[in-house]
């Protein structure tokens, strides 16, 4: 059920980005942005939280498609893995959602965090806005996680309430994404790498990606970039010189 003031004040779509309807003004540091996510220090890069992964949900998609081998781990942990950085952009990324949705759900026609099961796949819709005629959902965006994956996690939005169409609110503009149903064969994909017994192939390179240490917790093999010491040694052992570089060890 929809809800919202006694006066009917309608959204009209497409909604308005983030920053022209509340304040984009957030402040927040690592340990308060720790403390909100319920994170703790994974390792000295990474933080973590505990995380679900019985089910598929739209999020993980952005996972699986930075790495399926990432997806795995995190399964295989239960824990939602991230950087620093990421940490206070989740944070961050919250409040605003806070404040938008408290802005949105003004409307009567807006309802706020959706949540919706097909077929053992759940997701919790950011914004669902009944025009009438249909339900769209928007999903908010305030992290700087490359576009396929919010243009994907919301078509798998649209496929769960049989939308066909949906807004991505980011902080300075908006984006029309239209339903595409082979966003049904990426989840299978994901939901394979996440049941596979055996760590899918990487997608990334491990010996420089931030979250190798996720994998290796994980009990998956992977490279790592040898120390300046261990290169000049191997260097010299070699009989080579060369300035600047890497060396990949195994």
């Amino acid at each position: 059920k929809f809800a919202g003031p006694a006066a009917s004040v309608r959204l009209v779509v497409p909604p308005p980005p983030i920053c022209r309807a509340v304040s984009c003004d957030v402040r927040v540091d690592e340990r308060e942005a720790a403390e909100m996510l319920g994170a703790f220090r994974l390792s000295d890069a990474l933080y973590a939280a505990e995380h679900d992964f019985s089910r598929v949900t739209p999020s993980m998609l952005g996972d699986y498609l930075y790495c399926p081998a990432l997806l795995w781990a995190q399964a295989r942990l239960g824990l939602k893995v991230m950087t620093a950085r990421g940490l206070v952009a989740a944070a961050v990324g919250r409040i605003l959602h806070e404040r938008y949705e408290g802005w949105a759900t003004r409307h009567d026609n807006v309802l706020a965090e959706y949540r919706v099961e097909v077929e053992g796949f759940v997701g919790v819709i950011d914004l669902v806005v009944d025009t009438g005629s249909a339900l769209v959902p928007v999903e908010l965006k305030t992290s700087p996680v490359p576009r396929e994956a919010h243009a994907r996690q919301l078509q798998a939005y649209a496929w769960l309430i049989n939308a066909g169409h949906g807004y991505l609110v980011y902080r300075s503009r908006v984006e029309r994404v239209e339903r595409d149903g082979s966003v049904l064969g990426l989840i299978r994909a994901a939901r394979a790498a996440m049941e596979s017994p055996e760590p899918p192939r990487p997608a990334r390179d491990c010996a420089r990606c931030a979250f190798r240490e996720a994998c290796e917790l994980a009990g998956m093999p992977v490279p790592r970039v040898a120390t300046l010491d261990e290169w000049l040694e191997g260097a010299r052992r070699a009989g080579v010189e060369h300035e600047g570089g890497s060396v990949e060890l195994y």
